[in-house]
């Protein structure tokens, strides 16, 4: 699992994916530092974003992946991709139709968190007659081995 990156590594990351795509960001750049702000340093948003700079100026992309919708569909300029791992919504699609019933509802349930969160968090917040205890603690750790959660 590669978790969210710092400020400054996300957007050295941003930069140095930049120049593959014959765009020129320096890290220590602000633009470059709301763009990766904006995506909560998830390393493959970042690249996916860089990506972005095919097509578009920094001053471009920075409001197109300040709106959900719009960044779940940047697309990898990476063709031999395989579609699963061309933009962010196939990534978790295919990760979504791997889960079980369980791990989906579970996945669905703790959306309602907005930081990080443990089992025990869960347990007092996602539990019903429909998720029981048991079934949940296998659903999260369903979801944490596939880096889900």
């Amino acid at each position: 699992p590669l978790p969210p990156l710092a400020p400054e590594a996300a957007a050295t990351l941003f930069s140095r994916a930049a120049l593959r795509f014959g765009a020129s960001v320096t890290p220590e750049s602000e633009l470059a530092r709301r763009i990766c702000t904006s995506l909560d340093g998830l390393p493959l948003a970042v690249h996916l974003a860089a990506g972005g700079l095919a097509h578009r100026t920094p001053d471009e992309l920075l409001p197109f992946v300040s709106r959900l919708r719009h960044v779940l569909d940047l697309t990898s300029p990476v063709t031999p991709l395989p579609s699963r791992q061309r933009t962010l919504r196939a990534s978790l699609s295919w990760s979504h139709r791997l889960c079980t019933p369980d791990e989906r509802l579970l996945w669905a349930r703790c959306s309602v968190f907005d930081e990080p969160f443990t089992l025990r968090d869960a347990l007092a917040v996602c539990s019903d007659e429909w998720l029981a205890a048991s079934p949940l603690v296998t659903a999260f750790a369903g979801l944490a081995a596939q880096s889900v959660i």
